[in-house]
């Protein structure tokens, strides 16, 4: 399959099928905007080189007409409400275009970047991956493993895959093959066996600690286990730092900091004659334009209906390809400024940042909120005070005392420096930390605490108690 066409059909397959037509080209355009800009850059240059009718420019000025109202009409199409519907499914058609068994020449072909997880993963997988329906469902699965290397996927988004469970799993095993050890584990018990599992320990006493007692491990319920298991504290202890302790709890972002440690922002905001300007990041992105050389074959009589209909698939794919990089690129700019006018303070001295949720932002700049989050999504924003994600600047409130609006992201760094500076040999539960962020005007109940502790990738007290060797296997 060609993945520069995206499977478009002739004008007249297309009358006939109007909500696949959508339902396709909407998926390439929440794909192109969710990209960041060093894998948009990737992705945009395998599609050039794969269709014969985009040339890679320094600048273009010239393009090439249709001659029907076709590409016309779909240039309707936009990051609007009333398009979501079509993201419901993913098209099979389109997923197999997002992932072509060449994309690890097309990836290599771009020394500039490093490779991405996903990416990465990308590659692994068009190798082992030859059945075209197996490939589809990977694609989906490899585009819900977060940046920790977790699969992160619901059951609402399996029952949109057309394929038994047994399928799904068989699949699964086979991501988790892939490199780094542990990927796509769906918690972190199971990112730690398929570690084990892959330096063949399965028979081992780590194993068995982590299998059936992982609960206890967590809680430090170190004598408990070591009673139940019939093992010594000296074999205990020889599992839990030779062979448990080197595990990574994080493949996925082990990884992206080895492979990635640069950041390249994807918006510019800097000062200039007094006004705050936007500008959003393409250079990195190849520029190319439609060539004018084919076009004799339209017209041309030794050319067969078929083939003058590939042409127009690539001409359309090509058109498509520029409208909506224009969209992203129109996206961008009108949620940034937005964000710049909001939160001002923190712009012009580096004040904490306001209150400021996806859904008001999307309210007011007409854009739906899933869009504002997608366009978001692993995107970094430049400024004179540091390079930062799109995302710090969105942020809940919460009411002090006072009446006075806190952001969320302010009672998670006041949360953050409290774990940070607590006793290790006695730290603070969770009632404990929202007393304190109480006695500072911020009030949060203990689950709120809680959730904001996970999101700091923090865990419960017990688990943050200092472990000594040679002094934890004590009975509780």
């Amino acid at each position: 399959m060609d993945p520069t066409s995206f499977s478009l059909n002739t004008k007249a397959i297309l009358q006939q099928r109007p909500n696949l037509f959508a339902s396709q080209n909407m998926q390439q355009a929440f794909f192109i905007l969710q990209l960041p800009i060093v894998e948009l850059s990737t992705w945009l240059e395998m599609n050039i080189t794969q269709n014969p009718l985009l040339e890679q420019v320094e600048d273009c000025t010239t393009t090439m007409e249709m001659d029907d109202d076709t590409f016309t009409e779909t240039l309707e199409l936009d990051f609007e409400k009333s398009g979501f519907e079509v993201l419901e499914s993913l098209d099979k058609n389109f997923t197999d275009s997002l992932f072509p068994e060449n994309i690890q020449a097309g990836i290599e072909n771009i020394a500039a970047y490093e490779v991405s997880l996903f990416a990465h993963l990308s590659q692994q997988a068009a190798q082992i991956f030859s059945d075209p329906e197996e490939r589809r469902i990977a694609e989906l699965l490899l585009q819900n493993i977060d940046g920790g290397g977790f699969l992160q996927i619901d059951e609402e988004v399996l029952k949109t895959i057309p394929s038994t469970k047994t399928n799904i799993e068989s699949i699964i095993k086979k991501i988790q093959t892939l490199d780094p050890p542990g990927i796509a584990a769906r918690d972190l018990k199971e990112c730690l066996l398929l570690q084990l599992a892959r330096k063949n320990l399965q028979q081992s006493l780590s194993y068995q600690i982590i299998e059936t007692h992982f609960t206890d491990f967590l809680e430090h319920r170190f004598f408990k286990i070591q009673k139940s298991l019939g093992c010594s504290e000296e074999e205990f202890t020889h599992a839990v730092y030779h062979q448990i302790k080197c595990l990574d709890r994080s493949p996925g972002a082990c990884f992206i900091h080895s492979s990635s440690p640069t950041i390249l922002p994807d918006v510019f905001v800097h000062k200039d004659k007094g006004y705050w300007q936007v500008t959003i990041n393409t250079k990195p992105l190849p520029k190319f334009c439609i060539t004018e050389k084919y076009s004799s074959l339209l017209h041309s009589p030794e050319v067969s209906r078929e083939e003058k209909n590939q042409f127009k698939k690539y001409l359309f794919s090509g058109k498509w390809l520029q409208h909506m990089l224009s969209q992203r690129t129109e996206t961008l700019q009108k949620i940034t400024k937005y964000l710049v006018k909001m939160q001002l303070p923190f712009f012009e001295n580096e004040a904490a940042i306001e209150p400021l949720s996806l859904r008001e932002v999307a309210k007011e700049i007409s854009l739906h909120e899933s869009t504002v989050a997608r366009a978001i999504k692993d995107k970094y924003l430049s400024c004179p005070h540091g390079v930062f994600p799109l995302r710090k600047f969105f942020s809940n409130s919460l009411r002090a005392p006072s009446g006075k609006k806190v952001s969320t992201q302010s009672a998670k760094e006041i949360l953050r420096k409290m774990l940070e500076n607590e006793d290790k040999i006695a730290p603070l539960s969770d009632k404990a930390l929202a007393e304190k962020l109480s006695q500072q005007g911020i009030i949060c109940a203990r689950r709120t605490i809680a959730k904001y502790r996970k999101q700091l990738q923090k865990p419960k007290a017990s688990q943050r108690r200092y472990f000594i060797k040679g002094k934890t296997l004590k009975q509780s």
